[in-house]
């Protein structure tokens, strides 16, 4: 059973102004959250971390998916309570605050204790990540839904992407602040600078939320709660029923295949070009210049070309992007991949966003999401431990580049045959 697009979008369309004031308050939040994420970028700041404060190769390989399965291990188990409530806005507030937390105490932790105690402070920032994913992903539903609620869908794609260009912007200077940090602190002290600026971009970050206007939803907050079990259950049969559903659900756990390559390309690009620890910051600049390139094509294009046709362009970049690392030794082959992965990226998390958003509809909205994010729990989890096997058994990046491309060609199969929005019928 499909959706027309009429359909899902909701009983109100946003007022001009009031729709204007939260694009550009939803860019503020989205962009400056990104961009402080970007000194501790999960692709390559992360697992250098961990490797420099002593941490096992189990601990290293989770961490490019440290945050992420976080956000997918719970959303599903609250959507049902989540759906009724009727202001989304001070439900994200709450929780938003325990989300940035745990980076502020990872600072601490590290600058005054990361001499005396390295084992505490190494668990500490494994953990923060983790932490700060759970209270996301309690949120993420409720999230998705306000976007839904207070922007229109056709402008969905460029609202996405220009968080995402506000976050690159900031994410270029991170590269150069990172490689400073580390040539000139001590390795605790360093990471915990990072953490204290990723801390402070989140603080502005939760200012800019604030900012949103809502208008309370009196209709679903009267009705009946459907119980947990029972609301799994309608969400999974759904699902199944629907051909678009079903194929989503597919590329997208399919797509989930890139995190296998993340965890130890940092080291081994280190490696094969020679170049000092601090490389990782020139890695991180070509990956967020790649992201902003992606996000300055889709602020442009990305309301005219459609969700699923962005998708699919990031999934072969992606593909692409697997057979050439193979044969990469120097330093410029690196960071030219680098820009491909950021540019790659974007395109598909956008992408796939705004397909997420058509084909799930607007009758329980905010339990597809949830039901899609609960999804990449094992998804990354299997990824993680993929990529920690290869690593053990192989000491080679090659095994996972070609398990990445091969997974990737069958969600990019996937996405090809879910109809375009205009489709939907």
């Amino acid at each position: 059973m499909t959706h027309s697009i009429s359909s899902s979008l909701p009983p109100t369309t946003p007022k001009p102004q009031s729709y204007l004031h939260n694009y550009f308050a939803l860019a503020g939040d989205g962009g400056f959250f990104i961009g402080g994420m970007a000194f501790l970028s999960a692709e390559t700041v992360l697992p250098t971390m961990i490797a420099a404060l002593g941490g096992a190769t189990w601990m290293q390989g989770l961490m490019p998916s440290a945050m992420m399965i976080g956000f997918t291990c719970v959303p599903l188990l609250l959507a049902h309570i989540v759906e009724h409530l009727p202001s989304l806005k001070r439900y994200i507030i709450y929780l938003g605050l325990f989300q940035r937390a745990p980076f502020a105490i990872a600072a601490l932790c590290l600058w005054f204790l990361g001499e005396s105690h390295p084992v505490l402070c190494l668990t500490v920032a494994w953990a923060t990540p983790f932490i700060s994913g759970i209270f996301g992903g309690s949120l993420v539903g409720a999230f998705t839904e306000l976007n839904r609620r207070v922007i229109p869908l056709k402008r969905m794609s460029s609202a996405v992407s220009l968080r995402f260009l506000i976050g690159s912007g900031i994410g270029l200077c991170a590269g150069q602040v990172v490689s400073t940090v580390l040539d000139t602190w001590p390795t605790a002290q360093a990471y915990a600078i990072l953490h204290g600026i990723t801390f402070l971009f989140l603080g502005l970050s939760y200012f800019c939320f604030l900012q949103v206007k809502e208008q309370n939803n009196t209709t679903n907050s009267t009705a009946k709660r459907t119980p947990l079990i029972t609301n799994i259950t309608n969400t999974f049969t759904a699902t199944r029923s629907s051909s678009p559903k079903r194929l989503f659900t597919f590329q997208l756990i399919f797509g989930y295949a890139w995190f296998i390559i993340l965890p130890f390309l940092p080291a081994y690009a280190q490696q094969s070009s020679g170049e000092p620890a601090s490389f990782v910051g020139s890695l991180l600049s070509a990956y967020v210049f790649g992201m902003l390139i992606g996000n300055i094509f889709i602020t442009c294009l990305g309301d005219r070309i459609g969700g699923r046709t962005t998708l699919l362009s990031g999934r072969l970049i992606q593909m692409g992007t697997c057979l050439g690392i193979i044969f990469v030794q120097q330093a410029y082959g690196f960071l030219i991949a680098y820009a491909c992965m950021g540019f790659a990226f974007q395109l598909s998390v956008i992408g796939q966003n705004t397909v997420m958003m058509y084909v799930g509809g607007h009758h329980k909205a905010i339990s597809w999401y949830s039901f899609s994010g609960m999804l990449g729990f094992p998804c990354l989890l299997l990824t993680s431990a993929a990529s920690t096997y290869i690593e053990y058994l192989t000491a080679d990046i090659t095994p996972a580049l070609i398990l990445a491309f091969i997974l990737l060609s069958i969600s990019l199969i996937c996405t090809y045959r879910i109809p375009k929005e205009k489709e939907q019928a």
